[in-house]
């Protein structure tokens, strides 16, 4: 992964521009932790090793760790090649100063993603300790004990922190508060949309209501329209009735008593 590779630091007065280092990123931003070799090849290899056989110890009973012993993580393929990763010399830096690691082949040579995620944790701890203002590891333990030689060990990387990222700090306030600002109108005016919908919904709602009852009294008088309408036509229906029944009662009485009048009388009575 791009967060554990070893590159090259540019920075040559720090540590030399021929050291490994594992780039790791914390929280956006870039730390170096410089490795340091124990060649098997090299005349004073047996006392390296056990001096960082002894840091790593004391390192274990005080931790946070502020350095780790490893293998051949470099795979230089030589038998018995360790390296040190000294997060006590840690620096931040920007990616611009930094590029990858090569072998003599120019072969670019990456760390195993389980060493990266051990370098990341403890280097994250050991930052964590240091922010407090406290020692740790061996270093912490030889202090305590006096020896004054380990109190220049650590580097104040937290000051070079935010001297590199003093400027970018500044952008990252600036740009998290215009984010916030403008968080903050789309919440207001989301807030002011769900209003006029309510406002809307409630005002439907009561016309819905109005209309539904305008409706209701439009039916009902409709119905009673319609009722009166039926009696009407039904009170007339009858009254006509009755005057032809009446009509046709007085031209049957009218006709058998001009009978009577006019009929003779028979002969020889």
């Amino acid at each position: 992964m791009r967060e554990y590779i070893p590159v090259v630091n540019k920075l040559a007065e720090i540590k030399g521009d021929t050291r490994p280092f594992v780039c790791v990123k914390l929280r956006g931003h870039n730390w170096l932790v410089p490795l340091s070799s124990l060649n098997p090849h090299q005349s004073y290899f047996n006392l390296r090793l056990n001096k960082q056989i002894d840091y790593n110890t004391d390192d274990t009973k005080n931790a946070p760790k502020a350095m780790d012993l490893f293998g051949d993580i470099l795979y230089t393929e030589i038998t018995g090649y360790r390296s040190v990763a000294q997060y006590y010399i840690a620096i931040p830096i920007k990616h611009k100063y930094a590029r990858k690691y090569r072998d003599k082949e120019g072969k670019h040579i990456a760390v195993d993603m389980s060493v990266g995620q051990k370098m990341r944790g403890r280097l994250l701890n050991y930052l964590a300790t240091v922010r407090e203002g406290k020692l740790t590891g061996f270093i912490g333990k030889y202090v305590r004990e006096g020896r004054t030689i380990y109190e220049g060990y650590p580097i104040d990387c937290m000051r070079l922190q935010k001297a590199l990222y003093k400027n970018y700090l500044k952008q990252r306030k600036v740009q998290r508060q215009k984010r916030d600002q403008a968080q903050q109108r789309t919440e207001e005016k989301q807030r002011k949309k769900e209003l006029r919908q309510m406002s809307r919904q409630q005002t439907s709602g009561t016309s819905a209501l109005l209309m539904s009852r305008e409706q209701q009294i439009a039916a009902l008088l409709s119905i009673c329209k319609q009722r009166i309408s039926n009696e009407i036509d039904r009170d007339q229906s009858q009254e006509q009735r009755q005057v032809r029944q009446v009509g046709q009662v007085r031209q049957v009485g009218a006709d058998p008593s001009g009978s009577k009048a006019k009929r003779k009388t028979p002969r020889g009575k």
